[in-house]
């Protein structure tokens, strides 16, 4: 048994849905009960639901590559054996509503179980399977294609050639930090979609609303936030290491660039 943990409430909070789950849409039951949650509108409902009525916790969620496949796996495993059994027994500080609470026990579901880690695993080779062909095909065309034409984001240069350059470019000018080029891929969709984002007059880190351009531009400069929302998955299909490896996301990646 592990020693005591504070693990507080706000921790289980995230607004990143799982990364290119397949039919997040359908109603996915939870591990242990038959309340039933849609995956993309309830991501956040369904992990609050395994904290405050099971006390169960399931390490690394963010990195799971299909949650609906993996909750089925453990409905079905968990269905006839105690949690006791494939869960590591945590004491923590909090009760489920918050509260403060000396040893208040918790099971933390991880891939520290050799079981979980090979489940998650093989979702995220199937996930390689579906989408690897696709990307890198795709990652390969942007790399060779010379015809590439853009004017810059925030100065009147206008671009013609590679993407790379025109990445670079952002980066070294106007300190936009996307990652290095060769770890993008639909370079081009990911720049409609910043440019959409500036031009409705929204920070791209923190994504609130300013009364114009100016304003903006002083906002994102003084408080640093040339660089994309980490909590918006709409992010996740750029960085083809989402593609590749597991336990290691985009945001990573952008630090690293």
């Amino acid at each position: 048994m592990f020693g005591p943990l504070t693990f507080p409430h706000q921790n289980l909070k995230s607004n990143t849905l799982l990364k290119f789950d397949d039919g997040l849409d359908e109603l996915s039951c939870c591990l242990l009960c038959d309340e039933k949650f849609c995956l993309t509108t309830q991501h956040e409902e369904m992990l609050l639901h395994l904290f405050n009525q099971h006390h169960l916790v399931i390490g690394d969620v963010n990195l799971i590559a299909s949650m609906k496949s993996y909750l089925a796996y453990w409905r079905i495993r968990l269905a006839s054996h105690p949690l006791t059994d494939f869960c590591s027994t945590v004491l923590m500080d909090t009760k489920p509503d918050g509260t403060s609470s000396k040893d208040e026990k918790f099971y933390l579901l991880a891939d520290i179980l050799p079981e979980d880690r090979l489940l998650r695993e093989g979702l995220q080779q199937k996930r390689l399977v579906r989408h690897l062909s696709g990307c890198s095909r795709k990652q390969a065309e942007e790399r060779d294609d010379h015809s590439f034409s853009r004017g810059c984001l925030f100065c009147r240069q206008e671009f013609t050639g590679s993407r790379a350059e025109y990445i670079n470019h952002l980066s070294q000018q106007h300190n936009l930090q996307l990652g290095r080029p060769e770890n993008l891929v639909f370079t081009d969709e990911l720049l409609d979609t910043i440019e959409h984002k500036l031009d409705s007059l929204l920070c791209l880190f923190c994504e609130k609303l300013f009364k114009d351009r100016t304003v903006l531009k002083e906002h994102m400069r003084k408080k640093i936030h040339k660089r994309i929302n980490p909590d918006n998955k709409l992010y996740d299909k750029f960085y083809i290491v989402n593609y590749l490896e597991m336990g290691k996301d985009w945001q990573q990646v952008q630090v690293q660039g």
